[in-house]
């Protein structure tokens, strides 16, 4: 089976060695605006399954061209409209199912990969991504929903700037209006509301989260029909630097004159941001002692009811530096967490254990496709931990009790 991965940054790095292990996996096409970052990763990898090509996605003839005769697409590129649509019409166009890690306007192209029969599993990512999976399957074990709050914590410890993900699109999230899901309303919020100081697990503990933009507020609704509130929010270390940057109108696209010049302030911002790093440079920075440490957390807290009883489901994957490249060296834990998802989905598509047809969130999959995804990342050492509270009583709820599902 054949795989091409468009995008070779600090994601589609940790997809493409996963997959590159894979018996399922013949061939493997990395692909990437600059040809130097494709060679890079295809040397790393030291297989002959691997090809390396120079594509701009924009372009997509040239996109069609590499895709010709995949089995999957998987978009792990700089996130934007373009790129996203040239890559779900190339996968179309050439027969093959497609999967990518952020957004969710692509739920409109639904019916043309219905009536294809083929699948597109969009933001198949850590969050967007597992937080789908986890909310799902609290709901899954509910008679009504009434919350599901998600929250987000990163922080890097380096000597030098770094950047764990994109740092344009990272930045363009903490400039948009947050939305919320609001008793079937969903309402924009300003950013950088709804502060609270929220509880993460140790060695994290409580920390500063603020509403923020992202997708699960919106796909939730769509699949979990009886859900009456679905927010998100994220904490980072320098949230209070952030907000000062976006006050002072530096993410504006809108041109300022500056001695008779016309100047973007966000081109001029972004453009002095410090680039995501390969996984030779993780594993080089790690070494000299420039990069630290790493901590990576997502929360999932799914509020409802079962049998006339009130019920909580919370969940949270923590992961840090240290344990990510132990199992995969070279990898940041966002970058883990982001692209080891991607690839149990892929590897499940070209394996024929994905039925559900069309353009999906990771939470219209169903039950079973869905738990064979969390087995998967599991089995390639992403610890989920979890817990159900009800009225009465209190128990730890085990993963084993899911995977009996899939056998």
């Amino acid at each position: 089976m054949k795989v091409l991965v468009l995008g070779c940054g600090a994601q589609g790095s940790v997809i493409a060695t996963h997959l590159v292990k894979s018996p399922h996996v013949n061939e493997l096409r990395l692909a990437d605006v600059s040809v130097r970052k494709a060679k890079s990763l295809a040397n790393r990898l030291q297989s002959d399954k691997v090809t390396a090509y120079k594509v701009n996605a924009t372009n997509f003839k040239r996109l069609l061209k590499v895709a010709k005769k995949v089995d999957v697409v998987v978009n792990a590129a700089s996130y934007s409209w373009s790129i996203i649509e040239n890559s779900m019409e190339a996968a179309l166009t050439s027969g093959a199912c497609y999967v990518d890690l952020a957004g969710v306007e692509q739920l409109m192209f639904n019916s043309k990969w219905e009536d294809a029969g083929l699948t597109a599993i969009i933001g198949m990512g850590e969050d967007p991504g597992i937080t789908n999976l986890l909310a799902a399957k609290a709901a899954d074990e509910m008679d009504d929903v009434d919350e599901i709050r998600m929250r987000d914590w990163g922080s890097v410890n380096s000597k030098e700037m770094v950047s764990s993900w994109s740092p344009v699109a990272a930045w363009a999230d903490f400039a948009e209006e947050p939305i919320i899901y609001d008793h079937g309303f969903f309402k924009r919020v300003p950013p950088f509301s709804g502060e609270e100081v929220y509880k993460f697990p140790p060695p994290i503990g409580p920390q500063t989260v603020t509403w923020h933009a992202h997708e699960e507020v919106v796909s939730l609704p769509q699949y979990i029909k009886a859900v009456k509130y679905v927010d998100f929010k994220l904490g980072i270390p320098d949230l209070t630097v952030v907000r000062y940057i976006i006050n002072l109108g530096l993410l504006s696209d809108r041109y300022v004159s500056i001695k008779g010049r016309r100047i973007s302030p966000r081109k001029v911002f972004t453009s002095l941001l410090p680039r995501t790093l390969s996984m030779d440079e993780v594993e080089e920075k790690i070494k000299e002692g420039s990069l630290i440490d790493e901590q990576e957390c997502i929360t999932v807290e799914v509020k409802g009811e079962k049998e006339g009883q009130k019920v909580e489901y919370n969940a949270y994957v923590l992961m840090n530096l240290q344990e990510a490249n132990t199992i995969m060296p070279g990898a940041t834990a966002l970058s883990y967490l982001v692209g080891t998802p991607a690839a149990v989905a892929t590897e499940m598509l070209l394996k024929g254990e994905i039925k559900t047809r069309g353009v999906v969130a990771p939470e219209g999959l169903n039950r079973k496709e869905r738990n064979a995804i969390l087995k998967g990342i599991t089995e390639r050492g992403v610890k989920i931990r979890e817990k159900t509270r009800t009225l009465y009583s209190f128990r730890v709820q085990s993963l084993e009790d899911i995977f009996a599902e899939v056998k």
